[in-house]
């Protein structure tokens, strides 16, 4: 059975290829922090190992509710909304267990073939590739320093 004639669209995930050299790096003795998959090499908090434990105990070893455990959707409602001084309801809050299945299910629900999409650059390169791989035209856009941080550069923005 051939593969469907999309996958050519489908770029390469260059994280895993960061990843390689990170760990060459580190086997070398130097002091990596592997940013490049969401997974940083830190100790978990005790406080989280406990209450996992205790989720464990309690008997908390199935899936959860598709849109993420209720309690934590509250909790994360009412910092987040909090630290920006706005009101969410738990609704509006979606728990998932990484970014890429967000970013694919986002692009295939606002874009449609033939559109320009802004991505950020430096960024992750599944952006990109998920941009393509829908249709999509990608066009990047970078970050400037300013005296507050950082902006979108406005100048070059999708060129």
């Amino acid at each position: 059975m051939p593969f469907a004639a999309r996958l050519d669209q489908l770029g390469t995930e260059t994280a895993f290829a960061v990843a390689l050299a990170a760990a060459d790096r580190s086997s070398e003795g130097h002091k990596v922090y592997p940013f490049h998959l969401g997974d940083i090499n830190l100790p978990m908090g005790g406080h989280i190992v406990d209450a996992m434990n205790q989720a464990i105990s309690a008997g908390k070893t199935g899936y959860c509710p598709g849109a993420g455990i209720p309690e934590l959707r509250s909790a994360l409602a009412e910092d987040i909304g909090a630290r920006r001084g706005m009101n969410f309801d738990p609704e509006q809050v979606v728990v998932m267990t990484g970014g890429k299945p967000v970013i694919t299910k986002f692009i295939q629900t606002v874009m449609d073939p033939g559109q320009e999409v802004l991505y950020p650059n430096p960024g992750f390169p599944i952006y990109e590739s998920q941009i393509e791989y829908f249709g999509g035209v990608a066009k990047a856009y970078r970050y400037v320093p300013t005296d507050n941080g950082f902006a979108i550069d406005l100048d070059h923005c999708g060129r």
